[in-house]
């Protein structure tokens, strides 16, 4: 997984998870490991759905976004499903470099740089 800009991802991680980071605060790394893993290479975005309970992640690299379930005790990510371009008919992740959850978290709107489209997932 390659972040750039550490110190200003761990701010908006900071930020999205109601500024309860902390150098206590236990950190989990997840990387591509294959067919049905998480797809974080050149991981550009991440979201928290409005309840807390499920992180959205941006892949340039994969043409992808990947879900995780989160515990809003502890903060602990679980993978969930990857969504990537080409694949069971979802077109437009291409480049993906951007990624935002509706308000009341019943969409995912994810920007494809390279595709040329905003793909929506319900």
């Amino acid at each position: 997984m390659r972040l750039n800009y550490t110190s200003t991802f761990l701010l908006l991680l900071s930020m999205l998870c109601g500024g309860t980071l902390s150098a206590q605060m236990l950190f989990e790394t997840f990387v591509y490991g294959g067919v049905g893993q998480a797809q974080l290479d050149f991981a550009t975005a991440v979201a928290v759905s409005p309840d807390g309970r499920h992180l959205y992640s941006a892949s340039f690299d994969d043409h992808a976004i990947s879900i995780f379930d989160r515990n809003t005790n502890t903060g602990k990510l679980s993978f969930f499903h990857s969504f990537r371009d080409g694949e069971n008919g979802i077109y437009g992740l291409k480049g993906t470099h951007d990624l935002i959850v509706s308000p009341d978290g019943n969409h995912v709107y994810a920007a494809g740089l390279n595709g040329d489209a905003v793909v929506v997932f319900e």
